[in-house]
């Protein structure tokens, strides 16, 4: 019995897919001592899209809001997933443009059950979007 399946029916009928953008890095180039991430063209793409939390900072008696992020869940196989940063390895850095243009960089995968369908990733929301 797959559980996943079952579930995602149950979840879909109190929140809707959505069609975003995963743009994913393929690399990194050297360019005046500093590197610079590759794309690939963005695909379309489904998936759910959930408040995780902001994180909130006092100071000096003024609330500042500090990041922005969203849990994306992604049905698929394992070669349609995004990637997290994975820094020592020099990969990931993958990038989801949500349809009111945001864009949101994948700095974590939270849930890998790829094996199952399905991952879950933390996007930190970006002020731009990758130069292609």
């Amino acid at each position: 019995m797959n559980l996943h399946a079952l579930a995602r029916g149950l979840v879909s009928l109190v929140q809707k897919e959505e069609t975003v953008e995963l743009v994913r890095c393929t690399g990194q180039d050297m360019v005046g001592g500093k590197a610079v991430p590759r794309y690939a063209p963005p695909v379309a793409v489904r998936a759910r899209v959930q408040s995780e939390k902001e994180d909130m900072q006092q100071f000096k008696d003024e609330t500042l809001s500090t990041v922005w992020t969203r849990k994306f869940y992604f049905d698929g196989t394992p070669a349609d997933f995004p990637r997290g940063i994975d820094r020592p390895g020099g990969k990931g850095g993958d990038m989801i443009r949500t349809g009111d243009g945001t864009w949101w960089l994948v700095t974590a995968v939270l849930e890998d059950f790829s094996g199952a369908g399905w991952v879950s990733v933390r996007g930190t929301r970006q002020t731009e979007g990758p130069h292609a």
